[in-house]
């Protein structure tokens, strides 16, 4: 098996487990243990997926920050800034489409979320904040007064008519497209290492721009 996915996902059974035709590992994650085996024995498979996600949980901060950044420059300029809100544990929004909750402050945190494929952001607000959420027809479904939920990230929205805060072809756009790329990846660069690394120093690179 050497060389192949099961090489690395499956591990070779013992002659017990082969001969009542089992595997060493039927979840098909990757074997952490093994990777010494043909990349040396300074390896450590576990050691690289722990800095790998550090330098994720970094990136995501980073990115929170200069969002915040920006969303902060939008109250400065127009007074007040529109989201679509979400609300996970109902799959309800605050409109069928449109950005209709007004905040009038920049969120204290962020935190990457994806709702539906969509990459998306945990807002946390210094005071709660009242939320009438619909249903996918519409219709009113109730409401709740809270300091944190969801917001897709293109529904972050300012101006007149109203314009995207965090553009998907702007440097945080893009940034927040890489760390979702990596972070939904879920090997946390075990399977290509230099791949990640050149990813998340480039993102870093233009987020350092801003």
């Amino acid at each position: 098996m050497k060389d192949t996915c099961a090489g690395c996902h499956v591990g070779t059974p013992t002659a017990a487990q082969g001969n009542a035709h089992q595997s060493s590992n039927h979840t098909f994650e990757a074997d952490l243990t093994i990777c010494s085996s043909c990349h040396g024995d300074g390896v450590d498979g576990a050691a690289l997926q722990a800095s790998v996600q550090s330098q994720l949980t970094l990136l995501d901060q980073t990115i929170a920050a200069k969002s915040i950044k920006l969303i902060s420059a939008a109250v400065v300029a127009k007074g007040t800034y529109f989201v679509r809100a979400y609300d996970p544990a109902t799959d309800e929004y605050s409109s069928t489409s449109v950005s209709n909750v007004a905040l009038t402050v920049a969120p204290t945190n962020l935190t990457s979320a994806e709702i539906h494929g969509q990459s998306a952001f945990i807002f946390t607000m210094a005071t709660p904040v009242t939320i009438n959420w619909v249903n996918a027809a519409g219709a009113p479904a109730g409401s709740t007064t809270s300091t944190t939920f969801q917001v897709p990230a293109g529904n972050i929205q300012a101006g007149t008519p109203l314009a995207a805060i965090l553009p998907a072809g702007g440097i945080l756009g893009k940034s927040i497209w890489n760390y979702h790329l990596l972070d939904g990846d879920g090997t946390k660069g075990i399977h290509n290492l230099p791949f990640y690394q050149q990813v998340i120093g480039a993102t870093n690179a233009q987020l350092n721009t801003l």
